[in-house]
């Protein structure tokens, strides 16, 4: 039990009414810390790891339309994606579980799991249709697992955060879905960069934004 300054736990009896108030607003002000997730240390991990994944197969990659032109080892992408990506998903699992162990219900479940499944089968959706044109552009086949990818992410942060009322959950959706066309637009070349820059960076404002909603939720908490 948190302790509150000025007050005594040891005997309720004791307490005036204003003071078990204050006691019991502390205590519900501690478990909400507690449980609530957060969103700033979320979207800056994902953030990181847009920028490390996107920014380095764009160094390596420079020219989707053009793979034999490399300017560094193939073998770096190769590598550099599954590390960034899985630290992220660890360092989300492992947060949601630690504020939601015990609470968590099958609702949640469901969620991750239609979280994976949809990404997945966009992965393998974007797999197929380039080489369903013949003659096959490299280019278009390079990028088109991570567009279909990226246009489901977007879609399930913008329907999530519509259906809990989160104005940044929905924003953060809504840009990576305008972000995912702009950096087609000049062609398959800019892709990647405009991913590394605009996805990731996206992510890293909504954990600014995310730190300092939530700081500013505590002052008011705290009056």
């Amino acid at each position: 039990m948190t302790e509150t300054p000025g007050l005594t736990t040891g005997d309720d009896s004791e307490l005036s009414p204003e003071q078990s108030l204050a006691l019991i607003g502390a205590q519900r002000q501690a478990t909400r810390r507690a449980l609530e997730i957060d969103d700033w240390r979320l979207y800056g991990t994902w953030g990181l790891a847009w920028l490390i994944a996107y920014g380095t197969t764009y160094l390596v990659f420079p020219h989707a339309s053009d793979p034999d032109a490399n300017t560094g080892p193939a073998w770096l992408v190769a590598v550099v994606w599954p590390v960034a990506i899985g630290a992220a998903m660890f360092v989300t699992v492992r947060h949601v579980l630690s504020r939601r162990a015990g609470v968590l219900d099958g609702g949640g479940t469901l969620f991750g799991l239609s979280y994976l499944i949809g990404t997945a089968a966009a992965g393998v959706t974007g797999s197929i249709l380039p080489r369903l044109i013949e003659p096959v552009d490299p280019g278009l086949a390079s990028i088109a697992p991570s567009v279909c990818i990226v246009l489901v992410i977007g879609m399930i942060y913008l329907v999530s955060g519509a259906f809990w009322s989160d104005r940044l959950q929905a924003a953060v959706g809504g840009w990576l879905i305008v972000v995912n066309i702009l950096a087609l637009l000049p062609g398959t070349d800019t892709y990647s960069l405009g991913m590394a820059v605009g996805g990731g960076g996206g992510f890293l404002v909504a954990a600014l934004l995310a730190w300092r909603r939530d700081r500013a939720g505590e002052v008011v908490a705290d009056r």
